[in-house]
């Protein structure tokens, strides 16, 4: 019979416990959170700005929310944009007021087939 089976910290991206006897120790595990999170469908809470004069530059959209990943993007109506995920609660986009129309958009997140809910408007305005 082998001796025991050695504990590796999780830290290293390992499990810790112990090994079935017959089989391979000592694997690369995805934590668990980061797991579930991927497989939660991203939720909007807010944005920063809600709004923006056209033809007044440059600007960075900021959505505030729960369960973003590093495959989370912003998308404004339908439209995918530019993202950079700060933490798993906020992604920013930048974006340019220049040559935009007077409109409404619907701005969401979408993490792989899933799509944020609530939907959050932005306008731009004259």
């Amino acid at each position: 019979m082998p001796g025991p089976q050695p504990t590796l910290a999780p830290s290293q991206g390992y499990a810790t416990g112990t090994y079935p006897t017959s089989g391979t120790w000592g694997y690369p595990v995805t934590p668990a959170a980061t797991a579930d999170a991927a497989r939660q469908t991203p939720v909007t809470i807010s944005m920063s700005p809600t709004s923006k004069q056209v033809n007044t530059g440059t600007f960075d959209l900021v959505v505030k929310g729960d369960n973003f990943t590093a495959d989370s993007v912003i998308r404004y109506g339908g439209t995918p944009q530019t993202t950079y995920v700060v933490d798993a609660d906020t992604l920013v986009s930048p974006q340019t007021s220049q040559g935009k129309s007077v409109a409404a958009g619907q701005v969401t997140v979408a993490t792989g087939g899933l799509v944020s809910t609530p939907s959050l408007t932005f306008n731009f305005t004259a």
